[in-house]
């Protein structure tokens, strides 16, 4: 969920693990006055292992 909020996009689990997790992940977030993003997304891959591939999927939404 704060990936999602911090990215501004949808965030799909595509791990295959099911239970919930808490980590701290360290960068800089802001780089010359502006969201560094992409220090986000290394952080990831450095730290967690993790990577962010952009692509299409459809995903669950309600609508009241």
């Amino acid at each position: 969920m704060m990936l999602e909020m911090t990215l501004n996009i949808p965030v799909v689990n595509q791990t295959g693990l099911t239970n919930n997790f808490d980590f701290e992940i360290l960068w800089d977030e802001n780089e010359g006055g502006y969201s560094n993003l992409d220090g986000l997304k290394q952080a990831l891959t450095d730290q967690l292992g993790l990577k962010l591939i952009l692509g299409t999927l459809p995903i669950e939404m309600r609508v009241i």
